[in-house]
């Protein structure tokens, strides 16, 4: 069921049915990463990943900032301005 959900990004020891992949997971990693994603700062005793500690509340919460996803909309339309006088200099 993996494997069919994520074609691509697994190796063959997690392909395989009896690999437990949350046994591979850095869980601090993976906070460290949500924090970083949802722009929610946790206090210090709650941002670091204890093994049985129990779920977050919303008293681990230091703040919370707005996080801008973005297409790096910027970028392309850069790239596409410059990609025409690219091309045509190749002519």
């Amino acid at each position: 069921m993996v494997e069919a959900k994520y074609v691509v990004g697994l190796s063959e020891e997690e392909k395989d049915p009896n690999y437990k992949l949350n046994e591979g997971l850095d869980m601090q990693l993976l906070l460290d990463r949500l924090q970083l994603i949802t722009g929610v700062k946790l206090i210090p005793s709650a941002a670091i990943y204890r093994a049985g500690k129990g779920a977050l509340l919303y008293t681990d919460i230091e703040h919370i900032t707005t996080v801008t996803h973005h297409m790096h909309i910027v970028n392309y339309a850069e790239g596409k301005c410059i990609l025409p006088i690219n091309q045509a200099g190749r002519r």
